[in-house]
């Protein structure tokens, strides 16, 4: 499959995402690991399913910068589209164990919390930072996310947008077994081969027991067309004390940073800006005073609408790796 490799070793299945080294998603990827695993568990071998990714990172959302979701004309349609894909994931029967290296950031947060079990190392980061960007989370990450690590500490990663470590993850509960630099998908392997040694029958009641109505709430959790078009848009999320001058190009949404270095969504202006105004006209992005940080700029095109983003990850992160 283009994107996916799926292989069976024994009881376990190993689906590893593969374009990498980001390793973004978009609704034909999704289908593809929603159908392999649909295949996997009507067979008579798998048990277990290892969600992976080749390259640096797990997954940095899905990619609004090339296919469908750049050039559709309704992207409300193609975005709930792919949603619909990435629901068929919580309907799956067998186990999935996700091997999370590098970062899973925005919608990649949410294809890890859509497995049972994520396993990382102390150099794996978790990122929610949908509120950086100006837009609400996706990816059922409203269901998951309070379920995992409860609703006080979602409510803390959402509203935030504050990455995590893999040690802290493994703290709250977000990661389930925590192995050493660069072991991430061995330690899921392990973990999959002792779901594998229990009864198969036992384990899918199990799960289906304790993930009842997950599927429901996740597609409950399905963000609206205002919330999406928040991000496809460019609107405006004015930040207090981050106001930053630019002359910014149609469709674009500025990110800044505050005096303490925080990321945040800043007001941008060419003239006079109202919050809620799409931005107008054409350049390139200048700071608006030479001891202020240099916002970044991210075009509609590099935002997930409500599933994560593309282009601005690195950069909002201060690099995947850090």
């Amino acid at each position: 499959m283009p994107g996916l490799s799926v292989s069976l070793t024994g009881h376990i299945a190993l689906l590893e995402i593969r374009r990498g080294p980001a390793n973004y998603f978009d609704r034909d990827l999704l289908r593809q690991i929603a159908d392999a695993g649909e295949e996997l568990q009507r067979g008579p071998d798998a048990r277990v399913l290892v969600l992976c990714s080749e390259g640096k990172h797990f997954c940095a959302g899905a990619n609004f910068g090339a296919g469908p979701l750049q050039d559709a004309d309704d992207r409300d349609a193609e975005s709930a589209a792919l949603y619909g894909e990435a629901i068929r994931l919580f309907g799956l029967e067998l186990p999935i164990v996700a091997a999370v290296q590098g970062s899973a950031i925005g919608g990649g947060l949410g294809l890890a919390c859509a497995a049972d079990f994520r396993v990382a190392s102390a150099r794996s980061r978790f990122h929610a930072n949908f509120s950086a960007l100006g837009f609400h989370q996706g990816f059922a990450l409203s269901a998951t996310l309070p379920r995992i690590v409860g609703a006080q500490r979602a409510l803390d990663l959402l509203l935030s947008s504050r990455r995590i470590d893999g040690t802290e993850a493994y703290r709250i509960g977000l990661a389930d077994r925590l192995t050493a630099d660069g072991g991430e998908r061995d330690g899921a392997l392990a973990l999959a081969g002792e779901l594998a040694r229990a009864a198969p029958l036992a384990v899918r009641a199990i799960k289906q027991t304790l993930r009842s109505g997950l599927a429901a709430q996740a597609r409950a959790a399905q963000i609206g067309p205002a919330q999406r078009r928040l991000a496809q848009v460019g609107v405006l999320d004015v930040g207090a004390e981050q106001a930053s001058v630019v002359e910014p190009r149609a469709g674009q949404v500025a990110v800044g940073k505050d005096r303490a270095g925080e990321v945040g969504v800043a007001q941008i202006a060419a003239g006079k800006v109202e919050a809620g105004d799409v931005l107008p006209g054409e350049g390139r992005p200048r700071p608006a005073h030479p001891r202020r940080p240099q916002p970044v700029v991210a075009h509609a095109d590099g935002v997930d609408l409500g599933l994560g983003e593309a282009a601005v990850v690195d950069q909002l992160c201060g690099g995947f790796g850090h």
